[in-house]
């Protein structure tokens, strides 16, 4: 059985693992990507404060005790001026991180995540949620599809500086 429980301090050091793992798994498909250990502390603290003040919430899923991932969102907004967007959606919840350590994959774990996540910003009466991922990661996109979400909108890069 599979238990999504709110990241606590005793929990933490995992959720750093998970963190630096998910970087480096970003960093084969993305050249922008920093070593996933210099930053996943940093990292994680800096989202731990955004999820303090965007009413959010770092989850970890279980799975006889042991944790096998975690997933962070907190709620993000459109500026009042920004007036090409329907009111009721102006506020939503937002995805930043779902990572499923690779041994755990494909029991449901990710879809546990999603699922606790998506209940954490109905309870806050938010109409929709929002996620990203690098383009290249074919397997986190099968999942989000399958979940039910769809692409909504798609940013190009190109990167100016000489390598």
């Amino acid at each position: 059985m599979i238990d999504i429980v709110e990241m606590d301090q005793r929990l933490r050091p995992a959720a750093v693992g998970f963190m630096a793992a998910l970087q480096e798994h970003e960093r084969r498909l993305s050249p922008d990507r920093v070593p996933g250990h210099a930053m996943a502390d940093g990292h994680l603290a800096y989202l731990e404060d955004q999820c303090r003040a965007a009413d959010g919430q770092v989850l970890m899923a279980l799975l006889g005790g042991t944790p096998c991932g975690f997933a962070v969102g907190f709620t993000g907004a459109y500026d009042e001026g920004d007036l090409h967007i329907e009111p009721s959606l102006k506020r939503y919840g937002e995805i930043t991180d779902l990572y499923v350590e690779p041994v755990y994959r494909h029991r449901g774990v990710a879809r546990a995540l999603l699922a606790a996540m998506e209940a954490h910003f109905r309870r806050r009466g938010l109409a929709s949620v929002r996620l990203s991922v690098l383009h290249d990661n074919l397997g986190a996109r099968g999942l989000y599809q399958s979940a039910g979400y769809r692409a909504a909108d798609v940013v190009y890069a190109k990167n100016l500086v000489e390598e």
